[in-house]
């Protein structure tokens, strides 16, 4: 572990951009949050959205610091744009509550083994990258006014695993409330 940050209280739209292999927790950010690899983040608060690409949250690769690999877990986020986590292998997101109604991507090419569980989401997710399989959403409750809770957007063959969830969206509630290659 490289840094801690605890117990912070980050003002005037300011954004937290811990270091790699760090640990965030019991922090309140009126901003976003970007982490890199090994990072842990957990018990937050975050309002905004300010991170890279214009996220609420950012999860990067790049340069020296690999793939990102990160636990973001009981956070809330008060979302006010996209959130995109363009993370890699084996991302671990759960526990959280994302509120705002905007769409949750995973839209990297390394989107691969992700573990979305047990959050509650009002916005929606999306998987919009091909190459992104092997995802696991699981045991959330995600509830939209868009179209579809869970968008695999237009992909055959992405081996995501998408059980006991609740789904409700603008197209209704349980299943077919999922978008997939065919629809």
């Amino acid at each position: 572990t490289l840094n801690k940050f605890i117990g912070n209280n980050i003002t005037s739209g300011g954004s937290l951009s811990p270091s790699a292999d760090s640990i965030v927790y019991n922090n309140t950010v009126l901003g976003a949050l970007t982490v890199l690899k090994g990072d842990e983040v957990y018990n937050n608060t975050f309002v905004g959205n300010d991170a890279v690409i214009g996220t609420a949250i950012c999860a990067l690769s790049g340069g020296s610091y690999g793939s990102p690999d990160v636990e973001i877990i009981g956070n809330d986020f008060i979302i006010n744009g996209a959130s995109t986590i363009n993370s890699g292998n084996g991302a671990q997101v759960y526990d959280n509550t994302f509120i705002g109604d905007y769409t949750i991507k995973f839209n990297n090419a390394n989107a691969k083994n992700i573990t979305f569980a047990n959050n509650d989401v009002i916005g929606n997710i999306e998987f919009g990258n091909k190459n992104a399989k092997g995802n696991k959403i699981v045991n959330n409750t995600i509830t939209t006014s868009k179209d579809y809770a869970i968008d695999l957007k237009t992909y055959v063959d992405t081996e995501t695993n998408i059980t006991d969830n609740i789904l409700n969206s603008k197209n209704g509630f349980g299943g077919g409330i999922v978008a997939r290659a065919g629809q």
